[in-house]
């Protein structure tokens, strides 16, 4: 039997050898009852309007934004266990890993301040209107926090829904 509720539910699998985590999404579908099973077309056309509505209301709900910021000559890969624990805390959260020239951290922290500002605001401007966003929050990790806070004056259009700004091992 299947429930009427729709919900999200994420589990976190590790296998031996493997550096990649497994996620499931369990979606729980409306439960539907036919006389007849043989309407197949309206059967399809009610699911298709349960899922219209229901992802309508997700669009239309305020996110909470976080970016976070790997360390010298790290990578995206470094930050997805903080990814996967964020999401799994908070599953409306949109985390996203800032990963511009990532591996290639040898040039200035005001340069590649400058490329993850713009890479943080092609991803801001996904949102399609400013009121989609709940607030902004920044983690960085070593020289990602440096890196964060030199992009920091290229978002001040953003400044309103800053929240937070964390960096742990950072020089400064």
């Amino acid at each position: 039997r299947k429930e009427s509720v729709r919900g999200l539910a994420y589990r976190d699998f590790e296998y031996e050898n493997s550096t990649f985590p497994v996620i499931i999404e369990e979606v729980c579908e409306p439960d539907i009852q036919k006389d007849n099973l043989f309407e197949v077309s309206n059967l399809h056309e009610e699911i298709d309007e349960y899922y219209v509505e229901a992802n309508s209301e997700e669009e239309t709900q305020k996110r909470k934004v976080i970016f976070l910021m790997h360390g010298y000559n790290g990578e995206t890969l470094d930050m997805k266990n903080y990814v996967h624990s964020i999401i799994m805390q908070n599953p409306t959260t949109h985390v996203y890993t800032c990963n511009k020239d990532s591996g290639s951290t040898s040039k200035s922290i005001a340069e590649i301040g400058k490329l993850i500002a713009k890479e943080i605001i092609n991803e801001l401007e996904k949102f399609e209107c400013y009121s989609r966003i709940d607030s902004i929050s920044f983690v960085g990790y070593s020289m990602g926090g440096l890196i964060l806070r030199a992009a920091l004056p290229m978002l001040e259009d953003y400044k309103k829904y800053f929240n937070g700004f964390l960096t742990f091992a950072s020089p400064h």
